[in-house]
This record gives structure tokens, C-alpha cells and sequence, in this order.
């Protein structure tokens, strides 16, 4: 089958869930797919400005019910992801992300000095509150 047909009837697919059954949680194998394919979705310069935070724990997931809208299936599903945006988008975070683009593509830190400084001025010429609310953009 051709990729984009295929890609197009799993997005067809898609639903929000009002109720899960509880006697089928999602396996590890599945949560760990469901993290790895969303730690590739698109965010502005590639940075994912957040951090992904699995919770499992049913007494937790109960209590977060009332910070949810009253969304039961908060409580009542295997695992909750919960994107929380991250605070610490600074000159280090851009070195450690611009060295893990480095080694992912095989390619030396020099050749990336200009996407570097690109993305330093971005981040320099914002105060803490507006990159906070960049984050928060990127997180949706």
C-alpha cells in the first residue's frame, strides 16, 4: 500500500476516547512507540521544548481529574503523557541540542556553528517570559 494512503487512513482513524477499558492497558511496547514517534513531531527549529512525563500511578491520575476539566479519562486510562514545557531553553540547552543533531547526523560541530548561533540569537534576543510562551506554542 502506498505510504501516504496508508499515513492518511491511520490519521482518518483517529478519535478521542471518552471511556478506555480498563482491563486492557496499554502495553510497554506500545507507550514506548506512542513516546519515540511523538519525540519526532515538528516544533519550531527542531528544539521539542518539552519534556514528556509518564505517569502510572492511579492514585495520581485520580487527583489530576480535577486539574483536567473533570476528564475521567484522565483517571481511568493506563498511562497519562503529560507535556510540560520546558524552563531551561538557554545558550546550554542549544550546546547540548546542536551536539545530539551533531552526532545523529554524523556530521562535526563546526559545521553547525551558524544554526548554532542562529538559534542562541533566538533565544538571546527574548526574555524568559517570551521564550517561555514559545515553548508553550510549540507544546500544542
Amino acid at each position: 500500500m502506498n505510504k501516504m494512503i496508508e499515513l492518511k487512513e491511520i490519521m482518518n482513524w483517529r478519535y478521542s476516547t471518552k471511556k478506555f477499558d480498563e482491563t486492557k492497558p496499554v502495553s510497554e511496547e506500545k507507550l514506548q512507540s506512542i513516546l519515540d514517534i511523538t519525540n519526532l513531531s515538528a516544533s519550531s527549529y527542531g528544539l521539542q521544548p518539552f519534556k514528556m512525563i509518564v505517569v502510572e500511578d492511579q492514585a495520581l491520575k485520580k487527583k489530576l481529574v480535577d486539574y483536567s476539566y473533570g476528564q475521567t479519562q484522565i483517571g481511568n486510562s493506563s498511562h497519562l503523557v503529560v507535556f510540560a514545557v520546558r524552563t531551561d531553553i538557554d545558550e546550554a540547552f542549544i550546546d547540548n541540542y546542536v551536539g545530539h543533531v551533531a552526532e545523529q547526523r554524523g556530521v562535526s560541530l563546526e559545521s553547525l556553528e551558524g544554526y548554532k548561533k542562529m538559534l542562541q540569537g533566538f533565544v538571546n534576543k527574548k526574555d524568559p517570559v517570551a521564550v517561555f510562551k514559545w515553548a508553550s506554542d510549540q507544546v500544542y
